[in-house]
């Protein structure tokens, strides 16, 4: 499921296996790429895991929130990416 991108810039997608659902996204960009993303697949008000890359493109494994509205705001290095599941 297509949930936000632009030809040649980034994209967020999104797929579900049976119950569990994987976003994932990717930046072709040369610049930090900030986002807030409506994914109302998930739960309002629960934790997610979010993989990301840091500065330097060393693999990180933080929590995100999905808040009321079902949104959550995520951080997309250059030619970096994220995962959420």
């Amino acid at each position: 499921m297509f949930i936000d991108g632009y030809p040649g810039k980034y994209v967020v997608l999104a797929r579900r296996h049976e119950k569990n659902w994987y976003i994932v996204g990717l930046n072709a960009e040369k610049k930090v790429k900030e986002l807030t993303l409506q994914l109302s697949m998930l739960n309002p008000e629960t934790t997610v895991n979010y993989y990301t890359d840091d500065e330097d493109g060393y693999a990180l494994l933080s929590k995100l929130e999905v808040d009321k509205k079902q949104q959550v705001k995520i951080v997309m290095q250059p030619n970096g990416g994220f995962i959420i599941n």
